[in-house]
């Protein structure tokens, strides 16, 4: 609450320029550890056979070993990961270290909801930190944390005129509990919590619970949900209305490609949301909406990767659409070993597309 608070304080243009400091550095400490030296780097240019290589071919092997930290040759010739029986997953990536598995993450992220009064959309940035830790590793039992703050500026000019609202402040947080067991069966339990500053100032709880089972050493299915904990009350220019969590559950199948890209997609059912408009309030409220979404990982080093998700709930003029992308360093040099890691966080960090809001008139 003092870092929302604090930063509500902070020009939006301060914010914005800071964020792209903030990523630049990320990504130079990055790359770095896998980097080699300009001796290094001159070798690559000598064949191993006496003759001489074109430059250009040279320059393109010394520029992928700079950015992955090994070789071309390594790369083509290194086979792919032989299947494994379910719950061999769960066994691999029993990394322990206190780093292994912390993640820092900034990015992009945007968003549209029944909270936005029918008259807003929002578009900003956002700066994250998750962990997972083990607590008893023999069963692979861990316990995974991580706070959020979103900074967002309006995308509609509608709310600004009425209540003079240009940007809105998100501290998202969570914890729980996870296991993937030896049996291939994987399952957690986290509460999320948002302290939001926007056209009023709430906050917003939740319990989030996902359980799957390991097909194979590459395949997961399973069920992933969200239920209320806690709603709110806000009120714009005399309207009062409430706000709470949405309550929803969804279907997904889980993949980890090779070079341990990792995609995960969804589909599922909502209770029920509003379709408030402030401008023309009294329409019903949508029940049983359809819910569909994805996130992808995908490692670039041992220490940098992409990370983005997604997630709609039907119909898209009232429902969700929700989306955030962006770069996570993994300060223990991680980041290729997290999609089998034991005890990597099992559900994402809370965030719009995993924390959906509904509007009510009371």
């Amino acid at each position: 609450m003092f870092i929302a608070r604090w930063v509500k304080d902070v020009p939006g243009q301060l914010i914005a320029r800071g964020s792209w400091v903030l990523f630049a550095a990320v990504v130079f400490v990055g790359v770095h550890p896998g980097g080699v030296s300009a001796e290094e780097a001159g070798e690559l240019r000598q064949p191993d056979d006496g003759g001489t290589k074109p430059q250009g071919e040279t320059d393109r092997a010394a520029s992928w070993r700079l950015l992955t930290g090994t070789d071309v040759a390594e790369e083509l010739s290194a086979a792919p990961p032989e299947s494994a029986a379910p719950g061999d997953a769960a066994k691999a990536g029993a990394d322990t270290g206190w780093a292994d598995n912390l993640s820092l993450f900034l990015g992009l992220t945007g968003s549209k909801g029944p909270e936005d009064l029918g008259i807003n959309a929002n578009f900003g940035f956002r700066t994250a930190v998750n962990w997972g830790l083990p607590v008893w590793e023999e069963y692979g039992l861990g316990v995974q944390f991580g706070s959020s703050l979103n900074y967002s500026r309006t995308a509609v000019r509608v709310l600004s005129m009425i209540s003079d609202t240009h940007d809105r402040i998100e501290n998202f947080s969570t914890a729980g509990v996870f296991q993937r067991s030896n049996l291939g069966v994987n399952w957690g339990v986290v509460y999320d919590f948002v302290d939001e500053r926007y056209y009023s100032s709430f906050t917003l709880g939740q319990w989030r619970g996902q359980v799957g089972y390991d097909v194979t050493a590459n395949d997961e299915v399973g069920l992933w949900g969200a239920w209320r904990e806690h709603g709110a009350n806000a009120s714009v220019d005399d309207e009062t209305f409430s706000l709470r969590p949405i309550l929803q559950g969804n279907i997904f199948w889980r993949h980890v490609w090779r070079n341990e890209i990792t995609t995960r997609a969804w589909v599922g059912v909502a209770e029920e949301h509003g379709r408030f408009i402030f401008v023309a309030p009294g329409e019903p409220p949508v029940h049983h909406p359809v819910v569909f979404g994805a996130d992808v990982f995908v490692p670039l080093t041992d220490y940098l990767s992409i990370f983005g998700e997604a997630n709609f709930i039907t119909p898209n003029d009232s429902g969700t659409v929700t989306a955030t992308f962006g770069i996570a360093f993994y300060p223990g040099g991680g980041a290729t070993r997290a999609a089998r890691s034991r005890f990597a966080p099992l559900l994402p960090l809370a965030n719009n597309p995993t924390f959906a809001t509904d509007l009510r008139q009371p």
